[in-house]
């Protein structure tokens, strides 16, 4: 008796669990399109790294790097994003590993100590490790700043 009923289970899982993985995402709605395609990716140890990189006000010197939340991407910058480039000569944000655009590799141990030295990697792919850099973050973000 226990064993049909395992069967029984396990003949209506596999088909939805097929069904579910063929199953396409979803189309990212018009901003977050925008967003992905203004941006750019560099690798880090074999993975793509997202991140957007504006050019703001000429003539000032000051760059700033924004670090996201959890469970979220640099998309959550975006109402602000203007308004930094204004103040800004370098506004710079990306999706930590795992998130975002960024890869989500599986099996991964992902670290507050390798999201770090991801941001230390991107500021170096962009010839900025020797610069002064102000770092803007919340909730996670704080934690790899």
């Amino acid at each position: 008796m226990m064993r049909e009923w395992w069967v029984q289970v396990g003949l209506l899982a596999v088909p939805l669990l097929a069904a579910y993985l063929h199953i396409p995402p979803p189309q990212l709605s018009p901003a977050l399109h925008s967003w992905k395609t203004s941006g750019k990716f560099f690798t880090y140890k074999g993975l793509r790294i997202f991140y957007q990189d504006s050019v703001g006000v000429v003539g000032s010197p000051e760059i700033v790097v924004l670090l996201h939340g959890f469970p979220t991407s640099s998309y959550d910058w975006y109402k602000i994003w203007e308004g930094l480039t204004l103040r800004f000569h370098r506004v710079i944000a990306l999706d930590f590993l795992g998130f975002g655009f960024s890869d989500k590799p599986r099996p991964h141990q992902y670290s507050i100590f390798e999201q770090a030295s991801i941001v230390e990697s991107l500021l170096r792919h962009l010839g900025l490790q020797n610069r002064r850099i102000n770092l803007l973050s919340h909730d996670y973000g704080d934690i790899v700043a």
